[in-house]
């Protein structure tokens, strides 16, 4: 299956790579996020949460969070893999 990116002017070329380069961050970020999430349960875990706020015990994630985290994961790291062949198929067309 080759997809053939549009080659027109400079200027299409530029919004087609600009695009590329936004998809891979966007994919980082959504990799990187269900660490940030787990990372600051653990801390707010580790608060004291006594008095008016709550009696002091804290739940973890349920099944459902964690299966959520997961998803998103995969989601961000298929995405990424997408995002980086074709940005490789861009760079190709252009030579």
């Amino acid at each position: 299956m080759s997809r053939r990116i549009n080659t027109g002017s400079r200027r299409e070329r530029v919004n087609v790579k600009e695009r590329l380069v936004m998809y891979i961050i966007t994919s980082m970020i959504v990799t990187l996020l269900p660490f940030i999430i787990v990372l600051y349960d653990y801390w707010d875990s580790h608060q004291p949460k006594l008095g008016a706020v709550g009696s002091g015990v804290r739940a973890g994630f349920d099944a459902f969070s964690i299966i959520m985290l997961i998803i998103i994961f995969l989601a961000g790291v298929l995405n990424l893999i997408v995002a980086l062949k074709r940005y490789q198929d861009f760079k190709k067309s252009q030579s």
